[in-house]
């Protein structure tokens, strides 16, 4: 049985909107919430709402966990910043109110994804140490990483990186005190509650428990219309277009698989980031 219990958070109540100035064009808009995938999709309404406003005039956007960073080419006033993002809030909130079971609709949005994990030791360097800290047996500690799905709640660090929650915590546990420097491309880790999958080799500072044999470094798209729109992680779409796997607001589930089908389904990887 399938654990669905992602987030924290309850759903239905609209946050406060907390807008900083942080430089003459650069604006963090915090949502005062614990995250959940209905405050993942707010901030993407947030964050469109902000490219249709602000059209040639928005340099850049990041989404994270409660937040949206709006970077833009030239100063403006936070008053009519505010004004515009406040009165989105509210409307999507009232929409949610309006809509019975609310948090399934927003827990649908975004693609499902079923990834392939090998928890062999010879590829999860971390899993015993972890399973020792937790005082679980290995199996157990698969079988928690592997009975829930996992939102997206941002992605970063590296291309193609998604920060996905909520993990059970029965298997949480600190970042490692000494960051390894370096580790094999599909390398899935955990750190606190969060989960997540290298798509490079990078230092990293994660529990490693395992690894896909799935590529999942972004891919160069040809260039369409909708690349000068919002891009669907969340991020203003440059000239080029790099699209990950992983996408903000998607789900996803792990399975076991053994080490020989690891070994057999192990696909190519660059060693660096896009270009």
């Amino acid at each position: 049985m399938i654990d669905n219990t992602e987030s924290p958070c309850s759903p239905g109540e609209q946050p406060a909107l907390q807008v900083e100035q942080l430089s003459d064009s650069e604006f963090l808009c915090r949502l005062e919430a614990a995250p959940c995938p209905t405050l993942t999709q707010c901030l993407l309404m947030l964050c469109a709402t902000a490219v249709s406003e602000f059209g040639s005039g928005l340099l850049d956007t990041v989404i994270a966990y409660n937040s949206l960073l709006l970077t833009f080419k030239a100063h403006i006033e936070t008053i009519h910043l505010d004004g515009i993002l406040e009165a989105a809030t509210g409307d999507f909130y009232a929409k949610t109110a309006l809509q019975d079971g609310h948090a399934n609709k927003h827990a649908s949005h975004g693609k499902q994804h079923r990834i392939p994990v090998c928890y062999d030791l010879s590829v999860a360097p971390d899993l015993e140490t972890l399973a020792q800290h937790a005082q679980l047996e290995i199996s157990s500690v698969i079988k928690h990483h592997t009975n829930r799905r996992y939102h997206v709640y941002a992605t970063g660090f590296l291309p193609g990186f998604a920060f996905l929650g909520f993990v059970d915590p029965a298997i949480a546990t600190p970042r490692l005190a000494t960051p390894r420097q370096t580790l094999a491309p599909g390398s899935v880790g955990i750190a606190d509650r969060q989960t997540g999958i290298y798509p490079y080799s990078s230092p990293a500072g994660w529990h490693i428990i395992g690894r896909t044999p799935e590529n999942l470094q972004p891919q160069l798209q040809p260039r369409t219309a909708a690349i000068d729109q919002l891009n669907a992680n969340g991020f203003v779409t440059p000239s080029f277009n790099w699209q990950p796997k992983l996408r903000l607001g998607d789900w996803v589930q792990f399975y076991e698989i053994s080490l020989a089908e690891f070994e057999a389904a192990l696909q190519p990887t660059d060693t660096v980031g896009p270009r």
